[in-house]
């Protein structure tokens, strides 16, 4: 018996892979879209009444109500970061503070009783890994500071390793790559 071709059948079955296609593209969305549904029914009785009472304007009342929740969920947001930002420039400041003031052993005897064991073991296994070999630590009041004494004290043999900080990477976007003058880089090869 042949088979006999159905368009409708061809149809279906495009229809079948043009939904599944769709669900695929959607499918990452799908709890985003799940939730704009739900605020967008909760506010939909909001909305009515704030287009009343703006003599019909939808589309300004739809802008009114996305300013009010667009601050409503950035402004925690930006409180939290502010806090955030704060503790973290504190805790910068204590830790130059602490190891200015004293060394990492200071820094150890400033830090919580129950961590000052794992922060001694960690500072012996430094030192026990730089046994032998001259080890240089300072600490310098800028990233640009720090580089340029990394230089001028450099070797053609030298590595720098430099711990970046997005001030690090704020001061070069902002003033560019620093011009280095290291001994090895300004001498006369002959």
């Amino acid at each position: 018996m042949p088979i006999r071709f159905d368009p409708r059948h061809f149809l279906l079955a495009l229809t079948v892979l043009a939904v599944w296609l769709a669900w695929l593209v959607v499918r990452p969305f799908a709890r985003v879209l799940f939730m704009a549904a739900v605020v967008a029914t909760v506010i939909a009785p909001l909305a009515s009444a704030l287009a009343g009472r703006m003599k019909g304007a939808r589309g300004r009342a739809a802008a009114l109500i996305t300013l009010g929740l667009l601050l409503a969920l950035v402004g925690p947001l930006a409180a939290i970061a502010t806090v955030v930002v704060g503790q973290a420039t504190e805790a910068v400041n204590w830790l130059g503070r602490a190891v200015h003031e004293g060394g990492l052993a200071g820094l150890i005897e400033r830090l919580p009783q129950l961590a000052r064991p794992l922060a001694s073991e960690l500072a012996d296994r430094v030192r026990d890994a730089c046994a032998g070999r001259p080890v240089d630590i300072t600490l310098h009041l800028s990233p640009d500071a720090a580089l340029r004494a990394a230089a001028a004290a450099a070797d053609p043999a030298d590595r720098i390793v430099v711990f970046g900080s997005f001030f690090t990477v704020g001061g070069v976007l902002k003033d560019g790559l620093p011009r280095l003058a290291a001994r090895h880089l300004t001498q006369d090869r002959g």
